[in-house]
């Protein structure tokens, strides 16, 4: 889809926002945004911090850790925007001044776990790697620009 520079995206059908669109002007707004289930990080036993993924960018969702949730699902999230406290803000994220809050998780599609982290962190064996590459090019963003 390409877009003029007056044109604007413009959500339909299941969510009210994309994931990468949300700003601090956004503060106390509901919307549901839906996308991929990119990374989950658990802090305590009902608390657990979820980024969710669609083609605009990402988002941090506080969702309740008792949900089960996997990396590639597909969700669609329902919650409050509201902004990160000061210490927390990520000056990496064009969403880094704001999460959503009070989240209601609706599982859309469930996926396979993936044959490897896909975090770029991660060690894997080259042959894995090489066998499911069309994951492993997706995430790395120096090998799409070759």
């Amino acid at each position: 889809m390409s877009l003029t520079s007056d044109e604007t995206l413009v959500p339909a059908g299941l969510r009210t926002a994309y994931c990468g669109s949300l700003r601090a002007a956004d503060s106390g707004r509901t919307v549901s945004v839906c996308g991929w289930l990119a990374r989950r990080r658990e802090h305590g036993e009902h608390l657990a911090f979820a980024d969710l993924r669609d083609h605009t960018g990402i988002i941090q969702c506080v969702v309740d850790g008792a949900r089960d949730l996997r990396a590639e699902q597909v969700l669609r999230v329902t919650g409050t925007v509201r902004l990160r406290p000061e210490d927390k803000v990520n000056p990496g994220l064009s969403t880094g001044e704001v999460e959503l809050g009070d989240c209601e998780v609706e599982l859309l599609s469930s996926a396979e776990a993936p044959p490897f982290s896909l975090d770029a962190r991660s060690e894997t064996d080259e042959a894995v790697r090489l066998r499911y590459r069309y994951l492993d090019l997706r995430h790395r963003t120096c090998m799409q620009h070759r």
